[in-house]
């Protein structure tokens, strides 16, 4: 969009999450079947973190985890979270965990994104099916995308 794209929304600075775009890389994060279970505890562990802090970036703000890789790492985030957050926390925001077709016609402040891909474990991922699923994902957040990878760009053939 050629220098056309403006923003709809914008909060004052006091209120921005910044930066919009965390990227964090999983060490030893590696695909296994259709999960990965490294990048789901990372991501857990990750969320925890920052619901325990004091005074928190969260407080107030609705969150959404999506998996790139379908409902099965979806399942696996969603049984993690429950036995490490309460319901209150669960509630207070809005916590929706699922893959990209769940969060259609959706948004939330905060989407934490797990790619679940690895090395030796990418396929290409090509085709309008692949284009609007990864649309619909980073176009979810409202003011943070937290990226979970256990990619590097050169593993990527």
């Amino acid at each position: 969009y050629p220098g056309r794209l403006l923003p709809r929304r914008l909060p004052p600075r006091s209120r921005r999450l910044e930066p919009a775009l965390v990227d964090i890389l999983v060490p030893g994060g590696a695909k296994k079947g259709k999960v990965n279970p490294a990048e789901a505890s990372a991501l857990v562990d990750y969320l925890v973190a920052q619901l325990a802090r004091s005074p928190s970036e969260l407080e107030g703000l609705s969150v959404g985890i999506i998996s790139l890789a379908g409902v099965e790492q979806a399942r696996l985030l969603r049984s993690l979270l429950l036995g490490r957050l309460t319901d209150a926390q669960l509630a207070r925001h809005r916590l929706v965990v699922g893959d990209a077709t769940s969060f259609q016609g959706d948004e939330r402040d905060v989407i934490l994104l797990s790619m679940v891909a690895s090395k030796g474990a990418a396929p290409p991922q090509l085709g309008r099916t692949y284009e609007q699923r990864y649309n619909v994902a980073l176009s979810r957040a409202r003011d943070r995308m937290v990226l979970f990878r256990s990619l590097r760009a050169s593993d990527v053939p």
